[in-house]
This record gives C-alpha cells, sequence and structure tokens, in this order.
C-alpha cells in the first residue's frame, strides 16, 4: 500500500528502542516503533505513514546503548 510503510527490526539485545520518522529539517513527523523487541529475533513490521508531501525522510532507532539512521524516500 502507498500509505503504509514495513521495515524490518532485529535486535541482539532486549532493550526498549524508538523508531521515529524525521524530515530534513529534523522534525519528527512519526512515531513508528516503542518498545522492547525480542532478542535474537527479527520482526516485519508495516507502519500507516501521516500523509506526507513526497521526499527524503530519515528513520531514527533510538535506544539506551544504540542509535542508527536509515534514509527513506516517499513517492506519491
Amino acid at each position: 500500500m502507498r500509505s503504509q510503510l514495513a521495515f524490518t527490526l532485529g535486535m541482539a539485545e532486549s532493550r526498549p528502542v524508538r523508531i521515529v520518522m524525521y524530515d530534513l529539517l529534523g522534525r519528527p513527523v512519526a512515531m513508528l516503533y516503542d518498545g522492547t523487541p525480542t532478542a535474537g529475533q527479527e520482526e516485519t513490521l508495516t507502519r500507516s505513514l501521516p500523509r506526507l508531501p513526497s521526499g527524503r525522510y530519515f528513520l531514527r532507532l533510538e535506544g539506551e546503548s544504540v542509535n542508527a539512521v536509515q534514509p527513506v524516500t516517499i513517492v506519491r
């Protein structure tokens, strides 16, 4: 579906994390995940996206001992 985003989340340790989508100006536009994934297991998550214009965004995984950024492009 065009209004959804699917991504895979896998963590070596079971710790609370959040995945937030940011626009190019660094403003948060969507909270995609806020929880504690099971250690050693990958989950494919599908989330509905807010109505955002086409463009480049960034998914940021934020946690106590982990931070990662992945670019994504929305095409409408």
